[in-house]
């Protein structure tokens, strides 16, 4: 696209004074945007409309798949190399897996347990390795340390950590490449793998779980293990397929570390399992071994379980979340956990993915907001501090405070004393956001904005390509 020549000018939108060089709206339609967002232990992904990723926060275990990346943290997003056509993503405890357009599956990150799935002993891989041993795929879901596909036929596959059952094959010992889930599973259409369980949405919408059943996160009414057990005999552990109590219009599931909630037919939503935050949203701390119904939804279109919290999303646009909240990750704006749900104000998600302490939504125009624990730098807002409110999550190229003294004169506080418009924007923040080399274009876009230093989040957008 070629970007035509804008004189500055100023914009007042909700009251804050933008000064620009180029107008926001060409910017972005130069820009990839995301069209789906997953969030792993302590890291968050993005899917891009051109088939890209990017990823950023935790890298110890290379699970940002990307080789130059610094083997610590990263607080904004970093693309994922040698990956393209991908159709979806799933991200797990520390690492990644994406569906690529062919219908093969390709993980990174920590392979300590055979998560990859590339039937090697490698302890991680920093790069995409493609999973061996498996036909064409159209799901793939990642947890802690295990990962599982739902393949073309219906059927189910995991491999990675088993010493809870949790790859369903009647036995707890880890495989590095894919086994068949027993139990008669033919039929799938959703797979969901959490802290150490997985769960299947079956086309009759009934619901089969197996693996670590301490919590009732299996939903099978009971806490004693059942089916043959080959290996070291672990307490909770059900290594095969278990239905799920009560479950009968069930359209989709997702597994969080130890609980598990499916969203229904007429739109609500039934969680079980471990409840010591409120996570399944009824309203008490008490643990369910059967689905209980989460109180003051209905209209949900999706759900998605987290560490020790839950949230949805609803026929209207909002998003309601509840449960753990001590870094905020309800979105609320406080520390104080909820029994059952409670709005994020100010959000309308098209999306909604929650991670071990931290939450992220998709918005409408394909950019991204993230709350909650920021330690490892997983809002991808370029800190690691936590945020109990949605931030914009920004590119890795963008939002830095400015010192072009051609432009204002700055303080030592970095903001801006005087500028040539007037004294009408005294107080304000100076920001030189470069977006990099735009697409289609040999230059490079680049425009100067000034935010109200009294605003709560800085402006910044969200440049995921």
């Amino acid at each position: 696209m070629r970007m035509r020549k804008t004189r500055a000018k100023t914009v007042v939108v909700a009251g804050v004074a933008l000064l620009c060089a180029l107008a926001l709206a060409e910017a972005a339609e130069a820009l990839a945007v995301a069209k789906a967002i997953a969030l792993g232990g302590f890291h968050t992904c993005a899917l891009l409309g051109d088939g890209t990723l990017q990823c950023w926060g935790r890298n110890d275990y290379g699970q940002l798949g990307n080789v130059s990346a610094p083997a610590t943290l990263v607080t904004a997003p970093t693309e994922v190399g040698g990956l393209t056509g991908v159709a979806a993503l799933s991200a797990g405890g520390y690492h990644n897996c994406a569906l690529l357009s062919d219908s093969s599956i390709w993980c990174w990150g920590r392979n300590d347990k055979g998560q990859l799935g590339n039937g090697t002993p490698v302890a991680q891989s920093t790069a995409p390795t493609k999973v061996v041993g498996i036909g064409p795929a159209v799901m793939v879901s990642s947890g802690a340390y295990h990962t599982c596909a739902l393949l073309v036929d219906e059927t189910v596959w995991c491999w990675g950590w088993n010493e809870f059952g949790q790859l369903g094959n009647g036995t707890l010992l880890d495989s590095a490449t894919p086994t068949q889930v027993l139990g008669g599973i033919s039929s799938a259409t959703v797979i969901a793998s959490g802290g150490h369980h997985s769960c299947a949405v079956l086309a009759d919408g009934t619901m089969r779980c197996w693996g670590g059943n301490d919590y009732g996160q299996l939903g099978n009414g009971t806490l004693i293990p059942s089916g043959s057990i080959v290996g070291t005999n672990v307490g909770g552990a059900v290594p095969v397929p278990t239905q799920v109590t009560g479950i009968a219009t069930a359209v989709t599931a997702s597994a969080g570390f130890v609980h598990t909630c499916a969203l229904l037919a007429d739109g609500t939503l039934r969680c079980w399992g471990w409840n010591g935050y409120g996570e399944l949203g009824d309203g008490t701390t008490n643990e369910a071994t059967a689905p209980t119904q989460v109180v003051g939804i209905a209209g949900a279109t999706a759900v998605t379980a987290g560490g020790y919290h839950t949230c949805t999303t609803a026929s209207n646009g909002t998003l309601w979340c509840w449960g753990r909240n001590d870094s905020g990750q309800l979105g609320n704006g406080t520390t104080t956990g909820a029994l059952t749900p409670t709005v994020v104000p100010g959000v309308a998600g098209v999306m909604v993915s929650a991670g071990h302490m931290h939450t992220c939504a998709l918005l409408s125009g394909g950019t991204a907001d993230c709350w909650g624990q920021n330690g490892w730098g997983q809002l991808g807002n370029g800190t690691t501090t936590d945020s109990a409110r949605p931030k914009l999550v920004s590119d890795s190229r963008s939002t830095s405070p400015s010192s072009d003294t051609a432009v204002a004169t700055i303080d030592a506080t970095g903001l801006a004393a005087s500028m040539s418009v007037g004294s009408a924007l005294s107080g304000f923040r100076l920001f030189d956001i470069d977006m990099g080399p735009s697409r289609g274009a040999d230059r490079t876009a680049k425009f100067i904005c000034w935010s109200e230093v009294r605003r709560t989040s800085l402006p910044t957008f969200m440049i995921l390509g």
